[in-house]
């Protein structure tokens, strides 16, 4: 999967990331989606709610970053950094999951312990309905 350039930040916001924060942008069937990551290791998946973003999960992934974990913090579509698809259609839970799973596949995550807030609870559980070997 193609990593593409996010969208620049203004000096205040970037401050709050985490130091070592690798911030990208991935094309995606719907649209594109903006991700955070950092580490290395066993992959966390962080799916944020409603009407937050992946930057919710910043201090989360500061305090996880030296335990040997590859934390991956993505915006959903329609929020943060992400495109903002227009047509309510977009905007359910199937199609935030099956975005959510395209990325899942596209950046090869296997082992994944995934931790969810909100509505991001059931995309999170959605987007591995067809792929449970991929989460532990």
């Amino acid at each position: 999967m193609q990593k593409l350039t996010p969208p620049g930040l203004p000096p205040w916001l970037e401050s709050m990331l985490p130091s070592g924060c690798e911030r990208y942008r991935v094309g995606l069937s719907a649209a594109r989606m903006h991700v955070l990551e950092m580490g290395e290791g066993k992959p966390v998946l962080l799916v944020h709610g409603n009407p937050t973003w992946g930057f919710l999960y910043r201090r989360v992934m500061s305090e996880l970053a030296e335990g040997g974990m590859r934390l991956i913090a993505p915006d959903l579509f329609g929020l943060g950094f992400s495109d903002k698809p227009r047509r309510l259609v977009d905007h359910t839970l199937v199609t935030h999951a099956q975005a959510l799973r395209e990325l899942i596949l596209g950046l090869d995550l296997r082992d994944v312990v995934l931790v969810v807030q909100d509505w991001g609870g059931p995309i999170g559980v959605l987007a591995f309905e067809d792929c449970l070997d991929r989460v532990s």
